[in-house]
């Protein structure tokens, strides 16, 4: 099948707010700017990367082996090549892992097994996102759903991944969703914006949906009503920017096309900026409006560079096929 530059188009662009979010969450509580941007890009990029990634997967049964191969695989490989640097730096593993957390931005690959598991039965009732968007709001009232197993996103997440999913790459395009006038999708986003530039008090970790309702710092029903509010925005973000973002080819639509590898990479360069002090540089050394755009070119850099094929290939000849083969029998 002929790839679809849509879809290339938007991994790209929610990769490069993956990576600057990244960036600036090396920066948080310096700067109120700084904080309300980086809540802002949480309320909409895993949302609309889970939604693609519903899109785009199998609708078949039968394809664990696939997963495993593609999802769990790389999974433990990047978990064991980002945790050895922890381990000689510091003699011991590290937070994630003492703590039974996928490593970093890693839950994403565990949490998209599961979800490609899960889908297909949950598709079978008409109401099938409802149940899922229900799931996550009762999820909260349970204290052992929380980051341990990566437990707590892979329900969170779940209902953006299902409701992509309902779709074929083809027919979204033809859908209602994606046909709401521009103007209202700017509206949604510019109300985002709003959002949590007026509203300071909202917490950082609020975005990321790991944490049951009693570890939020607020009241239950606070709580409840925070998580339903996050959810609804983050929805109507979905909605928004997979109408904006052009269905045509672009200058940037091939680097898409490699997009898993820039996820699987990008925290490395990170660390080593961090490393380097770069961000904190940056930031003591110029006013907000200027480290901003900084940030963000070290963001496209990023992705450009991790893009290439070459990071494709090396990545598979020398790293995730090799294992597959020490792990996985030749004849299945």
């Amino acid at each position: 099948m002929k790839r679809n530059p849509y879809f290339d188009n938007i991994k790209i662009v929610m990769l490069f707010f993956v990576v600057l979010g990244h960036l600036i969450e090396t920066l948080l509580g310096k700067s109120i700017t700084l904080d309300m941007i980086y809540k802002t890009i949480y309320s909409f990029h895993m949302p609309v990367f889970v939604f693609v990634s519903g899109l785009l997967s199998s609708k078949k049964n039968g394809n664990e082996l696939k997963l495993i191969k593609t999802l769990l695989i790389p999974f433990l490989i990047f978990t064991i090549l980002y945790e050895v640097p922890e381990y000689l730096r510091y003699g011991t593993l590290g937070f994630y892992s003492n703590l039974l957390i996928p490593y970093w931005f890693l839950w994403y690959l565990i949490s998209l097994f599961c979800w490609r598991i899960m889908a297909p039965f949950f598709t079978k009732f008409k109401i099938s996102v409802l149940l899922a968007f229900i799931l996550v709001m009762v999820a909260g009232y349970f204290d052992s759903i929380n980051y341990a197993f990566g437990l707590s996103r892979t329900i969170y997440y779940f209902p953006f991944f299902l409701l992509g999913f309902q779709f074929s790459q083809e027919n979204y395009t033809q859908s209602k969703l994606f046909n709401i006038p521009n103007i209202y999708c700017y509206i949604i986003l510019i109300i985002n914006v709003i959002i949590f530039f007026s509203f300071r008090q909202i917490k950082v970790f609020w975005m990321y949906g790991s944490l049951p309702y009693q570890n939020m710092e607020t009241t239950m029903l606070t709580a409840i009503l925070i998580r339903f509010g996050m959810l609804l925005l983050s929805l109507l973000s979905v909605i928004a920017i997979t109408n904006l973002i052009t269905t045509k080819e672009t200058f940037y639509t091939e680097r898409g096309k490699n997009s898993l590898y820039i996820y699987l990479w990008h925290g490395y360069l990170i660390k080593l900026l961090l490393m380097l002090q770069v961000t904190s540089i940056i930031y003591k050394k110029f006013p907000v409006y200027i480290t901003i755009p900084a940030l963000a070119m070290l963001s496209i850099l990023i992705v450009y560079i991790l893009s290439f094929s070459f990071v494709e290939r090396f990545t598979m000849q020398f790293i995730i096929n090799p294992v597959n083969k020490l792990l996985l029998k030749e004849n299945t």
